[in-house]
């Protein structure tokens, strides 16, 4: 019998051989192929087997010849001669990382060390003014005390933490995507309380952070301490941007008018020239500055920085949007506008980028994002690479495009978002219920 396959012989003259047309008994049943089978038939199957394994014993022959003629030692120095490439190009790459965290080391310790003393400096000339004229605020004082509190927090850090270096396997092994690294949301370089109870507004000049809270539009240095503040009393405000040829800040409020807000000395003043109307939102290029409306049928307006607010263009639906849709933003970048639209029949959000000449779209993308209505509002903000984040206020999710309308990467905030700017090509701040948060990136 083949070992390969067990055989039972049985004298079993009650059953039949399993064959077609065989009617003689069965002498034998094969425990494999689940089958009784006669006499004859038992020396065919057999005889099949045998035939299987000839083939079999051919190519095991083959195999063995092949195996034979290998030349193992020359294999191995071919692997070898890899391994030591790749240990030479990873002590390079080491050493390439190890230069730019010495240099960032060196960068960071010096702005870090030099900062509180730069801000004792500052809160003294402020703490003598104040005692030349003789004359201070309770307001005036509440800022000094955060401001000597958050030194007292930087001495802290510098005596617990030195200076914090990331050196972790992702440092190494994070090459391709050096560019577009993910964002970290965990380093979280400072927060402060805040309140949206009235605003949630956040933006940054070059110089200064920008926030609205409780009635009044408080001004940061860089360095994140309170500057200036001012009592607002002229209604809700949709939305505030930069000029860098005013070196001013335009946002506009439900009362219908254009706002300047001029940062020395912190004071606002109307914008005559443009006339009223549901302003909703506002972006400026070097030379323009561009306004929607408010609602469905949304139109964008254009006026000339360099000449008064001269008006210059407008465009109507449907060449800005489908006369359902309603522009949440428009933000400039780079000869173009970005327009977040939303439509709160279909729940979709797209977001399309324009030619600022024309308006012709240069690529559109729709979102999968949780909107509902138009009272949410979906946000965009300029990013590193003239990229974009963006997001739907009191959502956690974050899209992140490319240039080109790419999703490079989504992310899911720990928190609820009510606004995000991205200030000094550094810090990602986020706005959420009760907290600002500075993260580095």
């Amino acid at each position: 019998m083949i070992l390969f396959v067990k055989f039972q012989r049985k004298r079993r003259m009650s059953l039949s051989c399993s064959k077609e047309a065989c009617d003689q008994p069965s002498t034998i049943y094969c425990y494999q192929c689940k089958q009784n089978l006669c006499f004859e038939h038992s020396k065919q199957h057999d005889e099949n087997l045998k035939n299987q394994l000839y083939p079999l014993a051919f190519e095991m022959k083959n195999l063995s010849n092949r195996y034979a003629t290998l030349n193992i030692s020359e294999l191995l120095t071919k692997s070898r001669e890899k391994l030591n490439e790749w240990r030479i190009d990873s002590h390079k790459k080491i050493d390439e990382i190890y230069r730019e965290k010495l240099s960032e080391l060196d960068k960071d310790w010096s702005t870090k060390l030099t900062r509180p003393q730069k801000d004792l400096d500052r809160l003294r000339m402020k703490i003598n003014e104040f005692n030349q004229r003789q004359k201070a605020t309770h307001e005036d004082i509440k800022l000094f005390i955060e401001a000597l509190q958050y030194v007292d927090q930087m001495i802290k850090d510098i005596e617990t933490n030195g200076i914090l270096i990331d050196v972790n396997e992702k440092s190494f092994a994070d090459t391709k995507n050096k560019e577009n690294p993910p964002i970290n949301f965990e380093n979280i370089y400072r927060s402060i309380k805040c309140s949206n109870q009235y605003e949630t507004n956040l933006t940054n000049s070059k110089l200064n952070l920008l926030i609205g809270e409780n009635h009044h539009l408080k001004l940061f240095d860089r360095n994140f301490l309170p500057v200036e503040q001012l009592p607002w009393s002229n209604g809700q405000i949709y939305d505030i941007c930069w000029s860098n040829i005013l070196n001013k800040f335009i946002f506009l409020s439900d009362k219908r008018i254009v706002y300047l807000l001029q940062e020395k000395p912190f004071s606002f003043s109307e914008v005559h020239s443009i006339e009223q109307e549901n302003w909703w939102s506002c972006t400026t290029s070097d030379e323009f500055l561009f306004l929607s409306t408010y609602g469905t049928d949304p139109n964008i307006y254009q006026f000339n920085l360099k000449s008064s607010f001269d008006f210059v263009k407008r465009w109507r639906s449907p060449q800005t949007a489908h006369q359902t849709d309603f522009i949440h933003q428009i933000n400039y970048s780079n000869q173009s506008l970005l327009l977040a639209i939303g439509n709160s029949k279909t729940k979709s959000t797209k977001i399309d980028l324009c030619s600022i000449l024309t308006l012709n779209r240069l690529w559109s993308i729709n979102l999968q994002m949780n909107f509902l209505s138009y009272q949410t509002n979906i946000r965009s903000i300029r990013f590193k690479h003239q990229q974009w984040l963006i997001f739907i206020e009191n959502t956690n999710q974050i899209y992140h495009l490319t240039h080109d309308g790419t999703i490079l990467n989504t992310y899911e905030y720990p928190q609820l978002i009510s606004n995000i700017t991205f200030f000094n090509n550094e810090f990602l701040i986020i706005r959420t219920d009760q907290m600002i948060y500075f993260h580095r990136i």
